[in-house]
């Protein structure tokens, strides 16, 4: 049994357990997942620092959602470029259009508010997302997501240039996404992720009631902006810890 276990809310369920396993799938059957956010910990996804493993791994977590989610439901992959020979996000976002159903359809940036600094090379301040959705190819058409609601930026004063949009105007959101402000304080693991980066996708590409799946939750940040703006949720933890701060935090944050 993979899964260790499990906390049933009316919004949403949290697991404890690996995913893909046959039981976490036997549960997810039960609901048809519109958006999946991933984002593992590659460091730790492979031996060695093996990246077709960790690309094997990818493809097969892929692979397995096929069946669950519908068809023109969205995922987004988090990764960086790694390595020398330790290049997963990469592998994986090549090989899994070869090897799945998934099909890339855009990449974001997000900009960090501290940057890895190298005294050798660009100092490096932003995070990529693969944007893929599930379909079949049709010939010369660009496969689109069954919902995308369009986002603007939070209203404020953007400069482009010397030319200003206002205080009251708003922007289309591109695929540059220099708005966000990573997390530096009280975070609870080193790759944890700033609300408002988890919540863009999940507006986007979700209506109220929609369910959300994050096979790699970082102590449950998924299911709390799910719950935030009503939709739904299935995360898993893999650590027992983190199950524990996810279920308790839900249940202080209440239902909406």
């Amino acid at each position: 049994m993979s899964i260790k276990a499990l906390r049933q809310f009316d919004d949403g369920y949290v697991i404890w357990g690996d995913f893909p396993s046959d039981d976490v799938i036997r549960l997810l059957t039960q609901v048809k997942i519109q958006l999946v956010i991933v984002d593992p910990d590659y460091d730790k996804m492979a031996e060695d620092q093996n990246d077709m493993e960790a690309c094997t791994f990818m493809c097969r977590c892929m692979k397995a959602l096929e069946g669950i989610c519908n068809n023109g439901s969205s995922a987004y992959i988090f990764g960086d470029m790694g390595c020398c020979n330790y290049r997963p996000f990469y592998r994986t976002i090549i090989k899994l259009e070869c090897c799945t159903n998934w099909r890339m359809i855009n990449k974001v940036i997000w900009k960090k508010r501290i940057p890895k600094t190298e005294s050798f090379s660009y100092d490096e301040c932003y995070e990529e997302i693969a944007v893929f959705v599930l379909g079949d190819d049709i010939a010369g058409k660009q496969l689109k997501p069954n919902k995308f609601n369009v986002q603007y930026l939070d209203k404020q004063k953007i400069r482009l240039g010397k030319r200003s949009l206002g205080e009251n105007s708003l922007c289309k959101r591109n695929n540059v996404w220099i708005d966000i402000s990573e997390m530096i304080r009280n975070k609870i693991s080193k790759k944890q992720k700033p609300e408002k980066l988890i919540e863009i996708p999940i507006l986007a590409h979700t209506n109220e009631n929609d369910f959300v799946f994050d096979p790699f939750s970082r102590h449950g940040t998924t299911a709390f902006v799910a719950r935030k703006n009503k939709r739904r949720f299935v995360v898993i933890e893999k650590e027992k810890i983190g199950f524990d701060m996810c279920v308790n935090e839900l249940i202080k944050l209440g239902t909406k």
